[in-house]
């Protein structure tokens, strides 16, 4: 018992932090709203010599320790889960979700195994079910848990070529033995970053990749990927998978998911959807059409912790054809599977999955437990209301910002708005004082401005030669009054740092 309390915390000690623990962090949220988005980046704290210092000699006592970390968080903490910040797909985290996280962490729960996670591996296999029902894929699809939308997606493509991959072993020879034809993805530049890290990591090689062009609504041209896989084809280069995007991290754009289906099948292709953002808006129905046709693609990403309010890390990797995961991942070391002179029965989990034979991870942290509660706590009609409300909020932004003759409305889609200061609209006598690169400079320093004031929390897109303000909605705490601030501010910061007269909504 000794042993005990000086390693771990007892069971006393642990009620009585946590209870303060908890008390501390519900009353941080009743203030969200009062609090700066963010601390002052210039504070001597972050470069001060404790971050220099070595590992402490002796033991500090638990109840202190804690306490100075909650006071830290509050003090120094972006507050991703402020009404405020709209920056990135990051989804302000439910307190269910944290406490989820806490059951999970306190049990020490890996899900490789059935034996030794039997719980929540059957919450993960149902959690990946309602998931996948409430996105609309078919009940066959196959998922796993992953530690985000990176390696979810990774582990898509390596399923996808080694699915494609019918002439040899891609397990055996690996992905680009010598002498055969180079595999091609195609993909727009739209594309989250995960693709060109992904084929570094599998072998491939950035030139794997041609860039397709994008119609003006900045979704992938068909004609395009049609003329690029049949000039592939005639240069031996081997075409073996169309990545869609369903909710570009810049505008929110969806990819003609259905038509990107068809060529996938006529070209014997395999189509990719990542909707590590967008997929959960498939739950809504005046979403874009081809949002409504994942079940179409061989493979489907989504991030509940983008876009179901999860506390990272939640993110989920779908395969339409049953058994490709497992096939593609299972290597049954004897550590595990002690086969020589074992029954089958006893040398691995009868009738049940063991979930670290599904994916590229072995430690598994139980992602889906907080997932499964917020998904119980919401319902799906709870979903629905929540995922619209998140686009009627960019819907609200584009409205707000036709009030202001010195903005100027960009591409808009599912819950992201773009918009730019740009007098020129307004006092047409500037053109030549304020040239785009000018005003690229001007709204850069708006979001630059906003971040390190604490005022706001919102980020920049770069689309052609224009630099655009983006906010992408993601959080149920942002009201539209939140709205109103962002794009006042955003005009009264331009107008000083463009050096005109303030105006107020036209």
């Amino acid at each position: 018992m000794e042993n005990e309390s000086t390693t771990f915390l007892g069971p006393d000690e642990f009620s009585s932090i946590g209870v303060e623990l908890v008390r501390g962090v519900a009353e941080h949220l009743r203030h969200l709203r009062a609090s700066p988005v963010t601390p002052n980046f210039e504070d001597p704290f972050f470069t001060s010599d404790r971050w220099f210092a070595n590992i402490p000699k002796n033991r500090e006592g638990a109840k202190e320790v804690f306490s100075e970390v909650l006071d830290l968080f509050k003090r120094y903490a972006t507050l991703n889960g402020h009404p405020r910040f709209n920056a990135y797909i990051t989804s302000a985290p439910s307190p269910a979700g944290a406490l989820a996280d806490l059951i999970a962490s306190s049990f020490g729960q890996n899900v490789a195994l059935w034996r030794i996670a039997p719980l929540v591996t059957l919450i993960e296999r149902q959690t990946l079910r309602w998931l996948g029902e409430l996105i609309g894929l078919s009940p066959a699809t196959e998922g796993i848990f992953l530690g985000g939308g990176e390696a979810a997606n990774l582990a898509c493509l390596h399923v996808a070529i080694r699915a494609q991959a019918t002439d040899w072993d891609v397990l055996k020879d690996g992905n680009m033995p010598r002498n055969r034809p180079r595999p091609t993805v195609y993909a727009t530049r739209e594309a989250h970053r995960w693709l060109v890290r992904a084929v570094r990591l599998m072998g491939l090689g950035t030139d794997s990749i041609r860039w397709v062009e994008t119609d003006g609504d900045l979704r992938m041209e068909t004609n395009a990927l049609r003329a690029l896989i049949a000039d592939d084809r005639r240069n031996d280069r081997w075409p073996f998978l169309i990545l869609a995007t369903a909710g570009t991290v810049g505008t929110g754009a969806v990819d003609p998911i259905r038509v990107l289906s068809e060529i996938a099948a006529e070209e014997s292709v395999w189509l990719h959807v990542d909707g590590a953002y967008g997929a959960t808006a498939a739950c809504v129905e005046d979403v874009p059409e081809d949002l409504h046709q994942l079940a179409r693609a061989d493979s489907v990403t989504m991030d509940p912790q983008k876009w179901m309010y999860a506390p990272i890390p939640a993110a989920c990797a779908f395969i339409r054809r049953s058994g490709l995961l497992q096939s593609t991942f299972s290597t049954r070391p004897s550590y595990y599977y002690p086969g020589v002179g074992v029954p089958e029965d006893l040398s691995r989990s009868k009738d049940h999955d063991d979930l670290a034979e599904f994916g590229p991870e072995n430690s598994r942290p139980a992602s889906a437990l907080k997932v499964w509660v917020i998904l119980r706590l919401l319902g799906t009609a709870g979903c629905r209301e929540a995922v619209a409300l998140d686009i009627a909020n960019a819907s609200y932004l584009a409205r707000r910002v036709r009030d202001f003759k010195q903005l100027e409305l960009g591409p808009t889609g599912l819950s992201i708005a773009t918009f730019r200061y740009n007098p020129v609209r307004g006092l047409p006598h500037l053109d030549r004082q304020l040239p785009n690169t000018r005003l690229n400079v001007v709204n850069g320093s708006i979001a630059d401005l906003l971040q390190r004031s604490g005022e706001y929390f919102i980020s920049t897109a770069q689309l052609g030669d224009r630099l655009y303000l983006r906010a992408c909605f993601v959080n149920p705490r942002t009201g539209q009054e939140d709205i109103d601030r962002l794009v006042q501010l955003a005009a009264d910061h331009g107008d000083t740092l463009a050096e005109v007269p303030q105006s107020s909504p036209s």
